[in-house]
């Protein structure tokens, strides 16, 4: 019934907030942003679970279980299928919570951190992964998503940005995109590959 087709179609609704259609599912995202979405959150998730205390694991299960709930509630109270009427981005703040709850250090004293290695590479994943979503979505309003993703000679039927050159603009977007995202990702290495200071010699 209604209930187990749900059920079974639900995790396209999670796999939308960090990567799917945009908008009123108007503008969709090429694969690689999911894909790049869903290594980033699943990592994230399981460094966590990986180190947490049995308390991080019920509030843990408590924000997945809201995730779950709160989406199936409503679609069987209004008699509604996955993709009708809820939209992916309306759950992300719950989707948030459980991915800041994993973030948390079972010990106050000491923050939950990253390795170097994966941070770079979520870093470097999460940045092609907004950087093609970000070209995507302009895109889509100045040309039309008739065109391929890339093509060099595309026809702008309208500029969003005063007429400026476009080019320019894509490129400070993308290297600005780039520099915010794998400095956040190298910010949470671990302690251990942190330079250890004159202090604390």
């Amino acid at each position: 019934g209604l209930f187990l087709t749900n059920v079974t179609q639900l995790p396209q609704l999670f796999q939308g907030i960090v990567g799917g259609a945009l908008g009123w599912f108007d503008t969709a995202m090429p694969a690689i942003v999911t894909f790049a979405g869903v290594m980033v959150v699943g990592a994230l998730l399981y460094r966590g679970l990986a180190q947490a205390s049995v308390r991080q694991i019920v509030a843990m299960a408590i924000a997945a279980s809201a995730l779950v709930l709160v989406p199936m509630a409503y679609l069987q109270s209004q008699n509604l299928n996955v993709g009708e009427l809820v939209q992916p981005r309306y759950i992300l703040p719950l989707l948030t919570v459980l991915v800041a709850t994993a973030g948390l250090s079972s010990n106050p004293a000491r923050r939950l951190t990253l390795a170097r290695a994966p941070a770079i590479a979520m870093g470097s994943l999460l940045t092609i992964s907004a950087i093609v979503a970000y070209w995507t979505n302009i895109q889509r309003y100045i040309a039309g998503q008739q065109h391929p993703l890339i093509e060099g000679t595309l026809p702008i039927k309208w500029n969003p940005l005063l007429d400026l050159p476009m080019i320019p603009i894509n490129i400070v977007t993308a290297v600005a995109t780039g520099v915010w995202i794998i400095g956040l990702f190298l910010w949470a290495r671990t302690a251990e590959d942190r330079p250890v200071s004159n202090a604390g010699r």
